[in-house]
């Protein structure tokens, strides 16, 4: 798995979004946020992302078929689970559930202060916070690796091949 988490300051976001679009060479981006992510922080920063589509309600099921297609997804990482290096998204924060799973390279959202020691920690917490809503999600701690017969390995065969987290700060 090929992977990175940065520290990012909102004033440098658009700078640094269109260098690293450039040096990804990444052509089709988009954001299945819903509106208002729960951190104002990641709210701030998608409205600062300018070349990235945003569908609206009803646009997912019509592009359901062409997620597996993307170079990349922006996601919001609900909780940052340091033991692991895993991140959890939540489905109550995005539109399109396939989209975890079918983009080529995942860029997840998030603040330090949803950094979390242990997954027992985040679920704990996940729990208080949602109730019985919290079973609606998803831990992504990088692509599947597997191999056929023939020991061929695919990596990515179950999830993005490549994951991106930025710890918003101001």
């Amino acid at each position: 798995m090929s992977g990175e988490a940065r520290r990012v300051r909102l004033a440098d976001l658009p700078d640094l979004w269109s260098r690293w679009l450039k040096e990804e060479r990444i052509e089709r981006a988009v954001a299945f946020l819903k509106p208002g992510p729960p951190d104002e922080r990641v709210a701030r920063a998608v409205n600062l992302l300018g070349d990235l589509q945003k569908p609206g309600p009803g646009d997912p099921e019509r592009l359901k078929g062409q997620l597996a297609e993307l170079d990349l997804a922006v996601v919001y990482g609900h909780y940052l689970i340091a033991q692991s290096g895993t991140v959890m998204l939540l489905d109550a924060h995005h539109q399109a559930r396939g989209l975890y799973l079918l983009a080529t390279h995942l860029l997840v959202l998030s603040s330090p202060g949803r950094l979390r020691a242990t997954l027992a920690e985040a679920l704990r917490e996940l729990s208080q916070e949602h109730g019985k809503e919290a079973s609606g999600f998803l831990l992504v701690t990088g692509p599947s690796r597997t191999a056929d017969i023939e020991k061929q390995l695919v990596i990515g065969a179950h999830g993005p091949a490549r994951l991106t987290v930025w710890l918003l700060e101001e």
